[in-house]
């Protein structure tokens, strides 16, 4: 005489709390960075040259969804028209090499997340995200483990 067992497993809770699961750890990374993406502002605009206050206040962001993937941008943007046509403004503060007017120089800077003190200059953009690099793949973490629970 045979013993006969049956095991049986449904999977659709199991596969209904992965898609849970998965949604609150994509909203944790997107909150998460939009949280550096408004430090990165914020650090930014408080170390760029200033003369009128218009490339300060130019920046623009986005978030950018694939299947899987996030990213951010942050977007400063100031032309002004020449004789040869426009000229990137943002562009040319950014990677140029020049003299801070009196408003720049009286500008006092800012710390970062990471405690790190920038200064009023060029490179406005790029110091930053690579100074606080770190910090915002901390920021982006802990976000992810707060909305999973942990």
């Amino acid at each position: 005489m045979a013993d006969n067992m049956t095991v049986s497993f449904d999977p659709s809770d199991f596969l209904q709390n992965m898609v849970l699961t998965e949604r609150r750890a994509y909203d944790g990374a997107m909150l998460g960075l939009q949280d550096c993406l408004d430090e990165l502002v914020r650090i930014s605009s408080e170390i760029a040259p200033t003369d009128k206050g218009v490339l300060q206040r130019s920046h623009s962001t986005a978030l950018n969804t694939k299947v899987g993937e996030v990213d951010g941008t942050v977007e400063y943007s100031v032309s002004e028209s020449n004789g040869s046509g426009d000229f990137n403004y943002a562009l040319w503060i950014h990677e140029g090499e020049y003299n801070l007017g009196a408003q720049s120089l009286a500008k006092p800077g800012t710390t970062g997340w990471s405690g790190t003190n920038y200064t009023v200059g060029n490179k406005y953009l790029e110091r930053p995200l690579k100074g606080e690099e770190e910090s915002f793949y901390r920021h982006i973490a802990d976000e992810v483990r707060t909305a999973m629970g942990y």
